[in-house]
């Protein structure tokens, strides 16, 4: 049985980076609406709701994001060589809480952030606000780190993987752009 072709290959990359560039931006969207909505004063009691609602979205999304990665590992792997997709040894709640940091110490710091802003005597607007850029760029971060980490694991973990390229999207900058003429082996795999 033969593969698909490269341009085969890479339409089902560029819809694969459709859904997890989603994910990213919902939970950057979710988390700073959540915040706008929770975060009405630097309380300890405002802050334990803020955790309440924050962090059962991150880790969402984080696995989200995870198990994107290791399905679509897997099934460009049988798609480029025309064989069924081998089951991963991995699964999406392995790659949750990918920077090693607790995802409510992880949560704490817009919380810190915001009354930082405050002890400096500035307006509670604007320090919530602060805090709120801070979630919104913790929730568009910790999914692709967790998507990261779960490609690069699986991509390790299979031997047909000898390297990747990448694909830019429509709004990739220059750099992105000369990055993805290159093939990069397994050795610098992410």
């Amino acid at each position: 049985m033969s593969g698909a072709t490269e341009l085969q290959l890479v339409a089902v990359a560029r819809r694969h980076q459709l859904q997890v560039l989603t994910v990213r931006d919902q939970t950057e969207r979710v988390l700073a609406a959540t915040w706008a909505r929770v975060m009405t004063n630097p309380s300890e009691d405002a802050a334990a709701r803020w955790l309440a609602a924050a962090q059962p979205l991150l880790l969402a999304a984080q696995s989200t994001a995870a198990g994107l990665a290791l399905a679509f590992v897997g099934g460009y792997i049988g798609a480029a060589t025309g064989t069924p997709a081998a089951p991963s040894e991995f699964t999406a709640a392995d790659f949750t809480e990918p920077r090693g940091v607790p995802a409510f110490e992880l949560l704490m710091r817009p919380v810190v952030t915001m009354r930082w802003e405050l002890s400096k005597g500035v307006p509670m607007n604007a320090a919530s606000t602060a805090g709120q850029v801070r979630a919104a760029q913790i929730g568009a971060t910790d999914p692709m780190l967790a998507y990261r980490a779960a490609s690069t694991a699986e991509m390790n973990a299979n031997p047909k993987v000898v390297g990747y390229r990448r694909v830019p999207d429509a709004l990739a900058c220059k750099f992105c752009l000369l990055a993805s003429t290159q093939r990069y082996r397994d050795g610098e795999l992410m």
